[in-house]
């Protein structure tokens, strides 16, 4: 109904949308703070090693004290994008990027309505890209957030008795990527079995291998590819650069 409509994020996005809301103001604090949120996940997920951990750690402190220290920083600058953003909803371009700021809080476990994880997401994004040029280097950044994140996922699940309840992380932002529709099949495996890692590779657009070093090699060379996909739609610098030092860091292991 109406009431369970307006308390949905994307319902409420689509009620903005419909009544052809309009505000120029908070679309531009929408418009930053997405681009502060987009570069800071893009650098959080870009951060392998010890010291870029501990540079990241001090980064979100400083920022959350910034930001108001009531949450984590991340969090509170996809709220205002998508809250702020959503007060323009009327124009394609903040339509656009508000759905950027919602998958953004859906790919990082932040949903206001508890509904994170599902296939749709990165598809999401996909979508949000035909909103037009202004949204698509967004759209298209946030899709290297999810794959990175999938490829970090599978490398530290594959052998823990999680893996099955990691599936959904992994193969979401492959399928959402140009991998194709989701066999229902896959996502009942409980363990890293090969069967599941053969499909998992066929995502990634890889070879039909069962290893898991060969499967894992392959949507490393995926994400290469859609960071490949997203420096073409010409993001702003910072982003870009976040971009090619985990495009690069891909190609290299």
């Amino acid at each position: 109904d109406e009431l369970r409509l307006l308390d949905s994020p994307a319902g409420a996005l689509i009620v903005s949308r419909a009544a052809l809301e309009r505000a120029e103001d908070p679309a531009r604090i929408g418009r930053a703070a997405l681009a502060d949120a987009t570069e800071l996940a893009l650098a959080t997920v870009a951060a392998d090693r010890d010291k870029e951990q501990e540079a990241l750690r001090l980064r979100h402190a400083k920022l959350a004290k910034a930001l108001g220290g009531k949450a984590g920083p991340l969090k509170t600058l996809l709220h205002r994008a998508r809250i702020s953003l959503m007060a323009d909803a009327g124009a394609d371009a903040s339509a656009g990027l508000a759905l950027v700021a919602l998958t953004g809080e859906r790919l990082f476990g932040h949903c206001p309505d508890g509904h994170c994880a599902s296939l749709d997401r990165t598809q999401a994004l996909t979508s949000a890209a035909r909103w037009g040029p202004e949204v698509a280097p967004f759209a298209h950044a946030w899709q290297v957030v999810a794959v990175k994140q999938a490829v970090d996922t599978l490398a530290s699940s594959y052998k823990k008795p999680s893996f099955g309840y990691t599936l959904i992380d992994v193969v979401d932002p492959l399928s959402g990527t140009g991998g194709g529709p989701v066999e229902l099949a896959l996502l009942r495996y409980r363990s890293a079995d090969p069967t599941a890692l053969l499909q998992i590779s066929r995502l990634a657009r890889g070879p039909g291998t069962t290893l898991p070093e060969e499967v894992i090699a392959a949507t490393r060379a995926h994400l290469a590819r859609v960071c490949d996909a997203a420096l073409a739609s010409r993001p702003p610098r910072a982003i870009g650069a976040e971009i090619k030092r985990i495009r690069d860091r891909a190609r290299r292991k």
